[in-house]
């Protein structure tokens, strides 16, 4: 039945899009018919990670507006004019996030994971798409790098389990750290500071900035310091 409905969801927000120049479409340049199942995956896959990565107070939400940050910087980089619907988004997740917080008093379910993950397919397909480049297809994916990468770690593990994909288990990354020893407010903090990471290095890849290794270890140095706080 969630399946059934997350088709749906993708099915609107790709026929919203149809008529849009995506940077997917622009950057490919071929027939949209080839640039619909690609933003279908997308957005399939933004609302399974970010419902998968839902596992601690505060996680999934921090991730969302972190992610929506970068990509709002990103639209107003490249259009010069005030990202509306990313501002509205980012206020919209963190008048929930603050209630959101360890320990919660509130909780999202997977309404509310499924809602930030179409916000970010909304802010990715919004970037400004005559400029598109490889990297302005990159930088949204590594945004969601700790999500993404989660989700694809369980599909591999319930695979060779020879488990149902949707049946939920606890050897998620976060639930792993826990094992580890590390509590529930520093393991969030983490996940936070990687995914600042991720953005700020997928920033440094664009074809107008040069790479600065000595940027690249003070992005290490920071996503380290904001753990340990």
């Amino acid at each position: 039945t969630k399946f059934v409905a997350q088709n749906l969801i993708a099915f609107l927000l790709v026929a919203a899009f149809s008529q849009v120049e995506t940077p997917i479409q622009n950057f490919l340049s071929v027939s949209p018919w080839f640039v619909y199942p690609i933003q279908w995956f997308w957005i399939m896959g933004l609302l399974n990670s970010m419902n998968l990565i839902d596992g601690l107070d505060g996680l999934a939400a921090g991730i969302g507006i972190i992610a929506l940050t970068f990509l709002s910087f990103l639209y107003f980089q490249q259009s010069n004019t005030a990202p509306d619907f990313g501002i509205a988004s980012i206020a919209a997740i963190f008048g929930f996030f603050i209630w959101n917080r360890h320990p919660a008093k509130i909780y999202m379910g997977e309404s509310g994971s499924a809602a930030i993950g179409i916000l970010l397919f909304i802010a990715s397909m919004s970037l400004p798409g005559r400029s598109a480049t490889f990297f302005t297809i990159v930088a949204p994916v590594l945004a969601v790098g700790i999500p993404a990468f989660d989700t694809a770690v369980a599909i591999y593990r319930r695979s060779k389990r020879r488990t149902s994909l949707g049946t939920g288990d606890r050897d998620h990354l976060h639930h792993r750290l826990l094992r580890l020893g590390i509590s529930h407010p520093v393991v969030v903090r983490i996940f936070y500071a990687i995914t600042i990471y991720l953005c700020l290095l997928s920033y440094q890849l664009f074809p107008q900035n040069e790479f600065s290794f000595l940027n690249a270890a003070l992005s290490i140095f920071g996503m380290i310091t904001i753990a340990l706080l």
